[in-house]
């Protein structure tokens, strides 16, 4: 909330970083939209969230708690199948988590991990924590949409990232040489 402590919020992996009124907001409004609730709804019932944890004097919160919140609200506000979406959305990223593989050029396979591919993109393109975690999760709703796909190539996730961040107008940041190139 505007003028008061900052929320720090602890993620999976066990990073912390300030609490996000709109990036909730925005995965709020894609389990509601389907019920054709408008994107104010949504702000709404993230600046609820945002206001209980701050009212209760958290400073810190992990993410699954305020995960449970906002499927708390959206069944206090009488809307089951939003928060139904919900549920469903994030067993689905938790599962494609736990399976989806990164493959090196020497053959190591390593789990896919969100957070280190939002450092590496901090690294490397010296965007903000925030820029770097919207193109990191954008990437990972990509190839969460790809059918029967288990692993990405190191080669291959590079040329994606720099797709993407060509694709949100940080072209400049974007190394000339793509990950397939100069090896």
């Amino acid at each position: 909330m505007k003028g008061s402590r900052t929320i720090l919020v602890q993620k999976r992996d066990g990073t912390l970083e300030p609490f996000d009124q709109a990036r909730l907001a925005g995965s709020l409004l894609a389990a509601l939209s389907a019920d054709g609730v408008e994107e104010g709804t949504a702000e709404n019932l993230a600046f609820a969230v945002e206001h209980y944890i701050s009212r209760v004097g958290l400073e810190r919160v992990s993410s699954p708690a305020v995960f449970e919140m906002a499927v708390k609200i959206l069944r206090s506000i009488q809307s089951p199948d939003a928060a139904d979406r919900y549920e469903a959305w994030n067993l689905r990223r938790r599962r494609f988590r736990k399976q989806f593989r990164i493959v090196d050029d020497q053959g190591r396979v390593t789990l896919w991990d969100k957070g280190r591919l939002a450092e590496q993109a901090k690294r490397q393109w010296g965007v903000s924590d925030r820029t770097a975690r919207i193109v990191a999760g954008e990437l990972e709703k990509r190839l969460m949409g790809e059918p029967n796909v288990a692993w990405i190539g190191a080669g291959k996730l590079q040329d994606e990232l720099n797709s993407l961040v060509a694709a949100f107008g940080l072209a400049d940041a974007v190394p000339t040489l793509g990950a397939s190139e100069g090896r």
